[in-house]
């Protein structure tokens, strides 16, 4: 089986990350697009690089991608996530192979 990046708890720590982040969610919050976007694409480059190091047309698909993908949402919708919880405890309940 092919698992993603980790749970749907993930405990982020480095300083660089968690600063992104919480510029993601400050824009999100506000309910700002555009910087909602220019904090996503600061992931391309990562902590060690700028996007000047980074192909401009990866960053033009990437934003494209990006803006397609949040403009299909609207601030009023309900959010269809479902928490689960404890998915670290559970994880050594899994039985099969994981990737």
């Amino acid at each position: 089986i092919v698992s993603g990046a980790g749970t749907s708890e993930p405990d982020f720590q480095d300083p660089w990350t968690t600063s992104v982040l919480a510029d993601w969610n400050r824009a999100l919050a506000a309910g700002d697009v555009d910087a909602w976007v220019e904090a996503f694409l600061r992931f391309v480059p990562g902590p060690h690089r700028t996007a000047d190091d980074v192909d401009p047309a990866l960053l033009r698909r990437q934003r494209d991608m990006a803006l397609g993908t949040i403009r299909k949402h609207t601030a009023g919708e309900p959010d269809h996530r479902i928490p689960v919880p404890d998915t670290w405890e559970r994880l050594a309940g899994i039985g099969v192979p994981v990737l």
